[in-house]
């Protein structure tokens, strides 16, 4: 890994815990929700999911798509 992609993973990895109590992220990942037109779609893949919170407002309005998140931080490892 190089020293650039280190320290954004050591940034993300600090911010990660508290991540998901933003309003603003919250409210961010609902409206790419609300935008992806997933209608017959079976297979939603998210690279760089970070903590997964536009997959769960993915999967509380297209509750049928199988979904697959993929991120390169230690908080998955």
């Amino acid at each position: 890994m190089t020293d650039q992609l280190s320290a954004v993973a050591a940034a993300f990895d600090e911010r990660a815990p508290a991540y998901d109590e933003s309003v603003l992220h919250r409210d961010i990942a609902r409206a790419v929700a609300d935008f992806a037109r997933l209608d017959g779609v079976r297979v939603v893949l998210d690279v760089g999911t970070g903590t997964g919170l536009v997959l769960r407002a993915i999967a509380a309005r297209h509750g049928r798509a199988r979904l697959i998140g993929v991120a390169n931080c230690s908080v998955f490892r």
